[in-house]
């Protein structure tokens, strides 16, 4: 065996050690979502860990008769983007915790 396919075995055993401890963090915090409330704070959305959307919630009663449809999907898609930067953020905290311990 050459130098390079130690090298290859064993950064492919490593790739699949953080692998099974990114699922264990996935399963251990299945059920945990993230939020963030748009800047103007008419709707809030919430995602799961892996950014997946769960759920928007408008905050404004009538929110379509005050505004129109593309500023309100930019608020809503603001919304989601930044509820999906948290996750990512709070995703790779838990990954690192859990690779620290």
């Amino acid at each position: 065996m050459s130098d390079l396919d130690g090298y290859r075995e064993a950064l492919a055993a490593d790739t699949d050690a953080r692998l099974r401890r990114v699922k264990a963090v996935l399963e251990a915090h299945a059920g945990a979502v993230v939020e963030h409330t748009a800047e103007s704070g008419v709707c809030r959305a919430e995602v799961d860990l892996e950014g997946n959307l769960v759920w928007v919630q408008f905050l404004v009663a009538n929110v379509m008769r005050d505004r129109d449809r593309e500023t309100l999907a930019e608020e809503v898609l603001g919304a989601i983007r930044g509820a999906q930067a948290k996750a990512r953020t709070r995703f790779a905290a838990l990954v690192d915790e859990a690779e620290r311990a």
